[in-house]
């Protein structure tokens, strides 16, 4: 005899956490939707880079006497990507499936 299943009533769905279950979907899409602005941002930050990278006349320009347009942009883009990593991570830890938080309704809560 297993002494967790006579150790009281079954949850009901009144013992549920009072927090609205949101839609799965609309999480997912939101996601998906951080990801492409992701995407895009650093895709097009590489293509200008790349573009630079083959006209070195444009990277050549002088923007002070030891900083030129090509380093420049090189620190824009790094720090670009540093900080669209960052708010990915925050959008994806935040927008993460509600259902996860909450125990599976019909088990106890030491888990059994």
């Amino acid at each position: 005899m297993h002494p967790a299943s006579s150790s009281g009533p079954a949850p009901t769905s009144q013992d549920a956490p009072s927090a609205p279950r949101k839609n799965s979907e609309g999480h997912r899409r939101t996601l998906h939707g951080a990801l492409r602005t992701y995407l895009v941002l650093n895709a097009a930050s590489l293509g200008v880079g790349v573009v630079m990278s083959c006209s070195t006349q444009i990277a050549e320009v002088r923007i002070n006497a030891r900083l030129t347009l090509g380093i420049v942009w090189g620190l824009l883009q790094l720090a670009l990507l540093m900080t669209s990593t960052w708010w990915y991570e925050r959008q994806a830890t935040r927008l993460s499936d509600p259902l996860d938080a909450f125990p599976q309704t019909g088990t106890s809560r030491d888990g059994w």
